[in-house]
């Protein structure tokens, strides 16, 4: 009977620590492909949210006899998965920052939330969005 062929012992263990290598050299551009997936994503959801919270402020402001607070409360509300207290709520009437009650018929009213990157980041170390600002705007006209 003939025996099976087998390597030889040197062949096995010149190459143990190989794997490990290669991993150690991957593994930091496979964590910051994963890291930057992630915070593109929260970005995106962020910048979603900011929109429909100043859409629905914009909403509440053209409806006659409505004042700022009424318009602050719905961008809060929209806002309630990002946490209100981060978000800057500026409304201007006719391009200047005036209380949204002193708008008459055919008025533009422009509501912007805004909020800082920084501030909204689930990434622990913000390589991509470091000092960026989020922002939504909306203009209608006062009915």
């Amino acid at each position: 009977m003939i025996a099976p062929r087998t390597a030889p012992a040197c062949v096995r263990t010149g190459r143990r620590g190989a794997a490990t290598v290669e991993f150690a050299l991957v593994a930091p551009l496979l964590f910051l492909l994963i890291l930057g997936m992630m915070e593109f994503g929260r970005v995106m959801m962020v910048q979603n949210l900011l929109d429909n919270a100043a859409r629905n402020g914009c909403r509440e402001g053209v409806i006659a006899g409505t004042d700022d607070n009424a318009l602050k409360t719905a961008v809060s509300k929209s806002l309630r998965g990002l946490g209100t207290n981060q978000a800057t709520v500026e409304i201007r009437v006719n391009d200047q920052v005036k209380n949204a009650s002193t708008a008459t018929t055919g008025d533009s009213i422009s509501v912007s939330v805004s909020v800082s990157a920084d501030k909204i980041s689930w990434v622990p170390i913000r390589l991509f969005t470091a000092g960026k600002t989020l922002r939504g705007v909306v203009v209608m006209r006062r009915e």
